[in-house]
């Protein structure tokens, strides 16, 4: 995820010249910084911590509701 978020930046730079700066900019980074937490949670989680699994859990559905964004607003820049 982290890797495809930089290529998604350096690809629009790239192929517009330019990084716009709005809400899909923004969502995605903060995509980005909630999958690193959210993974870096897992070695806690397997050593039977609760609260590391709710933390994990809500921000997992949060990411689904910022993907469901993404994909409205990317295929709005795209068209």
């Amino acid at each position: 995820m982290v890797t495809g978020a930089i290529g998604g930046v350096v690809i629009t730079y790239l192929s517009a010249g330019e990084i716009s700066v709005n809400a899909h900019l923004f969502v995605g980074l903060a995509m980005t910084a909630l999958i690193a937490i959210s993974a870096a949670l897992a070695p806690v989680i397997q050593h039977g911590s609760n609260w590391a699994r709710y933390i994990h859990t809500g921000i997992n559905l949060c990411l689904v509701a910022f993907f469901s964004w993404q994909l409205l607003t990317g295929l709005q820049i795209v068209q």
